[in-house]
């Protein structure tokens, strides 16, 4: 191993800043102990009858070795620690430890002296895939990437996280499945092909459900997707299952054990129970690291993440070794509970809403979590309930016919093809700017407008809809406006054969005529009417002594069962009814704003005679006065 550089000394935070160097009692190329005092300093404090007092202490040596270099000389002040005062060349400096002990010269180093330092600390990072217990320093772990970094780069290749469950397999404890694969004339039989069933006490570390079988699908294609991946990228496995399941799966879709060579990362050292992290593996450097997962929660954004489309080939079963994780946020609709009333019940961690009586604390929480899960899937047999129902239709309940792997690959290739791309012109390359630019030339020039989708009262940036799509290069709007392109409605009124030519419609026109209609006031029409409700207000002036300018109460209007107007030949004397014959009068734009034939059926409706599209129009727009009469009541 090749000699250590000298380790920069640092002066703690906590010491009285600034601070005067009086003398040095070590000198260059002499030898000190830890805990040996290497200088003296003096400060100014404020004593307890207000007066300024110089005190004088000492700096002891927080390592052992060879003094190098002195930074700083007698006399000079010293006013921050951002820099180092000398330099100390160490035999060892502990940068490899395991279990407690220095890996390369197997000193103790969880002793602890006087001053509450530990050697342990100096080496905290954990990058084995395994909990073996070994941790190195910040330098090793550069030492160690760099390392990697370079033997990547002469192999062309980049390093890519690969997720199990849903992304590249999909399990279950289904007893129903197994039933299955002993019935070839079971309709379901041939979807099943390539499915292997296991048990976790086949290998160490079992839990409590040893005895329950599991049986694995394999996304279509994933063999041929290994081996081409195996190519260009370097794999290594990041679950949330246990160790114990991940090598079960890893023995099924790697055998021969080549493609991930052992580089599997389970939860139980992962060091975290609901999120991932780059810098568990990589901790100093992830330009060249591609993650590939159906869950982008549990990576809090990452840029390096290609978001996999679930594989949900057992129906209804979903991810049997995320039970303990918080549900996925789905984008849905506006309905449900409002924000409010979500607040009320969850507290926000991160960009996830989780539930703090299913917060999970502990493996041992997790594995009941877990265990839970898979009992209640043994004795509810999902699948079979499943196959009841489909029985009565004449389908079968799986469906091999997933064909992600193909569009993941392709992702893959074109990322790595655009990082060497750049290495090659010697600018920079990194996949963190690679990936977030592809994604936006998916919706790049697409204008978007949400409709009914963002909770009333939210604010639309905050939504999850909004995030993502523009996420993926599209401009999100407010309101609808000319240059919109594309609406996303939670509910669409139109039949699903029937084209609506967006880009045709006139918007301006659209807003102007609903403005118009929403303007209109009872000032319209001067002296018409009105008797009922200046009746009202001359009433409220009197009791209130109010000023005659004052607004005056709106009168309702009474209406029969049939929605028509009471009195309605009578004169129009209420702002409402002034509204609703000002709106039948008008001719509204819109109505031509497509041609007929795209609207199929409603094309026959355009021969029927004008008497009848008025009525139809009335009817629409006294509905809509209805709705306005009931907000001023």
């Amino acid at each position: 191993m090749e000699e250590q550089p000298p380790t920069p000394i640092y002066l703690p935070r906590a010491l009285p800043y600034p601070l005067t160097v009086n003398r040095l009692f070590a000198t260059p190329t002499s030898t000190v102990r830890k805990t040996q005092q290497l200088f003296s300093y003096s400060y100014f404090a404020t004593g307890e009858d207000g007066h300024r007092e110089k005190q004088i202490r000492v700096y002891e040596s927080p390592v052992g070795g060879q003094v190098k270099s002195w930074a700083v000389r007698e006399g000079d002040v010293v006013r921050t620690p951002d820099d180092p005062i000398l330099t100390i060349l160490e035999p060892c400096t502990h940068a490899v430890q395991l279990h407690g002990l220095c890996a390369l010269c197997g000193k103790d180093l969880t002793a602890v002296d006087y001053t509450g330092f530990s050697d342990t600390s100096r080496a905290e990072i954990s990058m084995v895939h395994d909990s073996g217990g070994l941790t190195v320093s910040l330098s090793e772990a550069h030492r160690l990437e760099t390392q990697t970094t370079q033997r990547l780069l002469s192999s062309r290749k980049l390093s890519l996280i690969v997720d199990l469950d849903q992304t590249i397999v999909h399990a279950t404890v289904d007893p129903t499945v197994g039933e299955w694969l002993e019935d070839p004339k079971n309709p379901n039989y041939p979807a099943l092909e390539g499915t292997e069933k296991f048990r976790l006490g086949e290998a160490e570390g079992a839990g409590e459900d040893d005895g329950c079988y599991y049986y694995l699908k394999m996304r279509p294609g994933l063999k041929k997707f290994l081996e081409d991946v195996a190519k260009i990228y370097e794999m290594h496995v990041y679950t949330m299952g246990t160790r114990a399941y991940a090598i079960e799966v890893c023995k099924v879709i790697d055998p021969g054990g080549g493609l991930f060579g052992g580089r599997i990362l389970s939860r139980d050292e992962s060091g975290s129970l609901t999120r991932k992290s780059l810098q568990r593996l990589f901790p100093c450097d992830t330009n060249m690291v591609v993650i590939i997962d159906d869950r982008a929660d549990v990576w809090d954004g990452s840029p390096n993440l290609v978001k996999v489309v679930p594989y949900e080939f057992f129906v209804g079963i979903g991810d049997i070794n995320a039970a303990f994780l918080p549900k996925k946020k789905e984008l849905t609709g506006a309905s449900g509970p409002s924000s409010k009333e979500a607040d009320s019940e969850k507290v926000k961690t991160a960009d996830i809403d989780v539930d703090p009586e299913g917060a999970i604390a502990s493996l041992d929480e997790a594995e009941a979590s877990t265990a839970v899960t898979i009992h209640d899937q043994i004795e509810d047999r999902p699948l079979s309930k499943m196959e009841e129902e489909m029985e009565e239709v004449g389908e079968a309940v799986l469906k091999n016919d997933d064909v992600e792997l193909v569009r993941v690959y392709d992702i893959l290739k074109s990322v790595r093809d655009k990082f060497f791309a750049d290495v090659d012109r010697k600018t920079t390359a990194d996949v963190k700017s690679i990936i977030p630019h592809m994604k936006r030339q998916v919706l790049k020039g697409v204008d978007l407008v949400f409709s009914g989708v963002v909770a009333l009262g939210a604010r639309p940036e905050d939504s999850e809809h909004w995030k993502a799509a523009t996420s993926f290069g599209a401009k999100c709007g407010k309101d609808i406006s000319d240059r919109t392109t594309h609406v996303v409605a939670n509910q669409v009124d139109l039949d699903d054969d029937v084209g609506f030519p967006m880009a045709d419609l006139d918007w301006a026109a659209a807003a102007n005529e609903v403005d118009d209609f929403l303007n209109e006031t009872d000032d319209d029409d001067e002296g018409g009417g009105g008797d009922a409700s200046e009746t009202d207000g001359a009433e409220s002036d009197a009791s209130n002594g109010s000023s005659r300018g004052a607004p005056r109460k709106r009168a309702r209007i009474s209406t029969d069962s049939e929605g028509e107007d009471v009195g309605k030949g009578k004169e129009i004397g209420s702002p409402l009814q002034k509204r609703k014959k000002s709106a039948r009068d008008r001719k509204s734009k819109l109505k031509v704003s497509f041609p007929a034939e795209e609207l199929g059926e409603e094309a026959e409706k355009e021969k029927e005679d004008e008497d009848t599209s008025s009525s139809d129009d009335e009817d629409f727009l006294a509905s809509m006065a209805r709705e306005v009469e009931k907000g001023w009541s």
